[in-house]
Order: structure tokens, then C-alpha cells, then sequence
């Protein structure tokens, strides 16, 4: 008796038993469980859209001729990836063969889209190459990672212009007295009695770091015009030069800009800004890009099962799917929807295609060769053999499990046989230890009664009565105990 936890060991034996029946059961029949792993963490990356495309047996846009119990799997995903992540996951069949996975980018051509290497792939950057490989570690398993190349930048460009009246007078009112300037014919100018003032821009946001700032300006009398620049929001603000990039300390992305303006008011000198332009060189919070993973499968013994697990998606995450089967084979799919259709662009060949509509995180395809006959599970025999031995293998845990419970009800109602405590109050010779193990005893089979009614073996009136007796002994058996101490 184990009373570390406040619990019967026997108590727990039947369940025991009873679930290694089922697992027994499950192994005496075909079975595919595929472990999910509990990634979704947005701060890995999240994937906004995927094509996959099957080609069973030989394609016909290759000189090749491939063999009809392989499978070429091309998988394209669009990753939104933060910009302090560094590896993202593609999910891939173990057994897979020929595998690769890198960057492709997206271009127009003759006005149809095809893909070819992008900024960060092995193909762009074979000095610094991605890192990729499969994942190693528990719950991992099925899981290939990708590797930004460590030394080339994910930092992007932009230019800001003002160059319309509409653009200078979209000025920060909180901070610049606008009755000072002059604004007309898409030029910014102080106004005629005035003869200093700072101009100062709204907030523009520029990801999560500003990197660099270089400027570029056409104005009138420029000799007169000072700019700065801040990206911390105006908090701190640093002098620029036309054509001169400025480095900064990545310390933040809040970008505005000012010039500050001087005229002579005796002189015909008033300065003019027609046009500036800011080229920022920032760090965008998400990097958008492409992942494709090809690979192959081969069929074995007539069937084909594939795992497509995409747990990076979010809600609102758009999966397409295209397939190329022969026709003496069979498809489906668990997860989503596909539509089959014959006589397309290859002959020979059904397509089956999925375009709009939800997915499940886990998809699943069975390819079956149609014309395969193993023999096995056509066999009555087969089935006959697998229900006589199911029959015999739930017969012996059922005895099993009588037997335990059986030797369990025989010692609680051993304990329960027991002669009660006299309840005519202490004597001399009554032992405190005796009293101790009987009062275990009566603990023990309270719970045995209480494990049983629960499992069904005893009627609810049969139960009350029983336990009532028990529990009344027990109160009498640690009176005396008290008494005795």
C-alpha cells in the first residue's frame, strides 16, 4: 500500500489495465499519429500564404523521364519575419529525399509572375550562403530550418519628398508658429516680417530603427537654410548636409525633420525652398519574404501518406494547391477541400486543384496506386485473424483486471470481516498500535468501497450502507486513539 500521495495503489490498477487494453488494440491495427508541434509564436514569423504543387510520376516539362512511384513536392511560402528573428520552419517529411529549401522573390515577366533567387539565397550570396538544415531535438522532428545569412543586411530604403504646398503645409502646428511661413506655388517661405523661424515636420515612422539619413534639396538662397534631422521624435535632433549620408545609432524610428530659415529684411534675399527629399535607410519591423522547399517521395507498397503541417498561419492565411496525378492513381485529402478535373494540361494526368476556402493546420494527402493488389487486406483471412485476436487479447484484460479487482475486493472486505472496537471505552490492555493499523484499515477500504461504486461494481445502496457501517468504526477507532493519548 502506497500512501505517499493519499491514494490506494490497488485502487488504480483497473484503469491501468483497461488502457493498456486499448493501447494493444491500437497496435494490432494500421495507424498514423503525426506529432504536432506547438510552435505558432509570432515572434519566430508568421506565414500569410502558401502554394504547394504534387507532380506524381514523370512531368512533362522536363527532358527527364521520372519514375511513377515518385513524387515531387514544390512548397512556396510567404513569411512575415520580425525583424529579430533570424530562422524560420518548414515542415518536411522525414523521408523525404533531394531536399532544398531557400529564398525566392517574386518578378513579373512577359506579364506572367515566376520566381527566381532572392536577396538572402544561397544563389545571391554564396560567400555568406543561408543556413539550413533539419531540425534536431524532442517534438522538433519533421522540421527544416532556414538561416538568414549572418553578415547581409535585411535594412530597406525610403524617400520622403516635399516638393507641394500640400507638403509643407502638412506641418506640426504643436511646434511651429505657421503665421511665420509663407506658402505658395509649392514653395515654403518666411513670411515678409519675419526674419528667423524653424519649420518643423510631423511624426513619420520608419520601422523600428533609422539606419542612415541622407538629404538632397532644391531651393533659393539656400546659403540661408539649415536642416536637422531627429529619430527619436524630436527629442534629439542632428545637423544634415545635402548629399552627405548621416549615420546614426540606431536609437529609434521616429523620424522628423526641420529647417530653420534666416533673412535679411533690408535685403530682396528671401529664401525659397522648393523640394527635399530624405532617403532613410531604416530596419522595417517585419522582413516580407519568399520560402520554397522542394523535395521528393517515393510510394511505397501502393500508398503515399504526406503531412503538410503549417502551424505559422494566421486566421486569415491563404492556401492554394495544385496536383498532377495519374489517372490509375487515387488522391485525397484531409484538412481542406480539392476539386478533381481531368483532361487538362497533361494528358494522362487528373488535376486536382484547391483555390479559395479555410485549411486546417495539418493537412493530409494519401496518393494510392489503384492498380496495386498486396493480397493482405483484401484477404478475408486477414480481417478474421485481426478480429479473433482483438476478441482474445480484450478477453485476457478483462480477466486480468477481475483478477485484481477481484484480490482487491477480498482484502477490504477482510478489513471490513474484521471484528469491531469495542465501544465500551479504553481498557488497560488495549494497544495504541493496534488501534493505529485499524484505523488505516478502515481509511483504506473506505476508499476501495468509494473506487468501486465508482467503476460500477457495487449498487448505490449497497455502497451507502457499507460505507456508513465503515465510517462509523472509523469515528469509534479514533475516539480511542484520542483517548489513549
Amino acid at each position: 500500500m502506497d500512501h505517499r500521495n493519499g491514494t490506494s495503489t490497488h485502487g488504480r490498477w483497473t484503469w491501468r489495465v483497461l488502457v493498456v487494453a486499448v493501447v494493444l488494440l491500437m497496435l494490432l491495427g494500421p495507424a498514423t499519429v503525426t506529432a504536432f508541434p506547438s510552435w505558432g509564436d509570432a515572434s519566430v514569423g508568421v506565414t500569410s500564404y502558401h502554394r504547394l504543387t504534387m507532380m506524381q510520376g514523370d512531368d512533362p516539362n522536363s527532358p527527364e523521364v521520372e519514375p511513377r512511384d515518385q513524387v515531387a513536392v514544390v512548397d512556396r511560402t510567404l513569411w512575415s519575419i520580425p525583424w529579430n528573428s533570424t530562422e524560420i520552419y518548414t515542415y518536411i517529411a522525414p523521408e523525404a529525399q533531394n531536399v532544398s529549401v531557400d529564398n525566392i522573390k517574386v518578378i513579373s515577366h512577359q506579364g506572367t509572375s515566376i520566381f527566381i533567387p532572392g536577396d538572402f539565397s544561397n544563389a545571391t550570396n554564396p560567400d555568406d550562403p543561408p543556413t539550413t538544415g533539419w531540425m534536431e531535438g524532442s517534438g522538433n522532428e519533421g522540421f527544416y530550418f532556414w538561416r538568414f545569412p549572418k553578415d547581409v543586411s535585411r535594412d530597406q530604403l525610403a524617400n520622403l519628398t516635399f516638393s507641394s504646398s500640400a507638403d509643407f503645409n502638412d506641418a506640426d502646428p504643436n511646434i511651429t508658429e505657421t503665421e511665420e511661413w509663407n506658402v505658395s506655388n509649392g514653395s515654403l517661405s518666411l513670411a515678409e516680417n519675419v526674419s528667423e523661424a524653424i519649420y518643423v515636420s510631423k511624426l513619420y515612422t520608419g520601422g523600428v530603427n533609422i539606419v542612415t539619413v541622407n538629404m538632397t534639396f532644391g531651393a533659393e538662397h539656400g546659403q540661408n537654410m539649415t536642416f536637422d534631422v531627429s529619430i527619436d521624435n524630436g527629442t534629439t535632433w542632428y545637423t544634415i548636409s545635402p548629399g552627405i549620408p548621416l549615420p546614426l545609432d540606431d536609437i529609434g524610428g521616429e523620424f522628423r525633420w526641420r529647417v530653420t530659415m534666416t533673412q535679411n529684411l533690408s535685403h530682396n534675399a528671401t529664401p525659397l525652398l522648393y523640394g527635399v527629399t530624405f532617403e532613410l535607410k531604416y530596419t522595417p519591423e517585419y522582413t516580407d519574404i519568399w520560402i520554397e522547399a522542394r523535395y521528393t517521395l517515393d510510394i511505397l507498397e501502393g500508398e503515399l501518406v504526406i503531412d503538410q503541417l503549417y502551424p505559422f498561419d494566421s486566421t486569415i492565411s491563404t492556401f492554394v494547391y495544385v496536383g498532377y496525378i495519374d489517372l490509375d492513381m487515387d488522391l485525397q485529402v484531409n484538412g481542406t477541400e480539392v476539386i478533381r478535373s481531368e483532361g487538362g494540361d497533361y494528358p494522362g494526368k487528373a488535376t486536382y486543384t484547391h483555390m479559395t476556402g479555410g485549411h486546417e493546420p495539418i493537412l493530409t494527402f494519401t496518393i494510392t496506386d489503384t492498380t496495386t493488389d498486396d493480397g493482405e487486406d483484401d484477404d478475408p483471412t486477414y480481417y478474421w485473424f485481426y478480429i479473433v485476436v482483438s476478441i482474445m487479447v480484450l478477453v485476457m484484460v478483462i480477466g486480468i483486471a477481475m483478477v485484481l479487482t477481484s484480490d482487491r475486493r477480498r482484502k477490504t472486505e477482510a478489513r471490513e470481516l474484521r471484528p469491531p472496537v469495542d465501544g465500551d471505552g479504553p481498557g488497560e490492555d488495549e494497544d495504541l498500535e493496534d488501534l493505529t493499523e485499524r484505523k488505516q484499515e478502515l481509511v483504506d477500504a473506505i476508499r476501495d468501497l468509494d473506487e468501486d461504486h465508482e467503476i460500477g461494481l457495487i449498487d448505490d445502496g449497497e455502497y451507502e450502507l457499507r460505507r456508513e457501517e465503515l465510517k462509523a468504526e472509523a469515528v469509534e477507532v479514533i475516539k480511542r486513539i484520542e483517548d489513549r493519548n
